[in-house]
């Protein structure tokens, strides 16, 4: 195993540093087997802005016409900008 993952103690008093090697087992995590649902991800973080009522509502369509502009003006990739579409359409069918 190449990396050895660490976390560094700071003693005030002295400023002394101490390198602690986190203990690892080799062959416990998988990159291949972790699945990453980008579609999920941005859907729960615009829920989140919605529930929390940031930059508007859905319900007078405040929230999603300030996100749009903000897709407009961005350099937000293409695929990205038609997933949070989606999840606009899909929160708006909700209510």
């Amino acid at each position: 195993m190449r990396h050895k993952p660490k976390i560094y103690l700071w003693y005030e008093e002295n400023n002394f540093v101490e390198e602690i090697y986190i203990p690892i087992e080799e062959d416990v995590f998988r990159e291949e087997e972790v699945v990453v649902d980008s579609n999920n991800e941005i859907e729960l973080f615009i829920r989140s802005l919605v529930k929390q009522g940031v930059a508007g509502n859905l319900q007078d369509g405040s929230f999603e016409s300030k996100l749009r502009g903000v897709l407009r003006g961005s350099e937000i990739r293409k695929e990205t900008k038609l997933k949070i579409c989606k999840v606009l359409e899909k929160l708006r069918n909700e209510n």
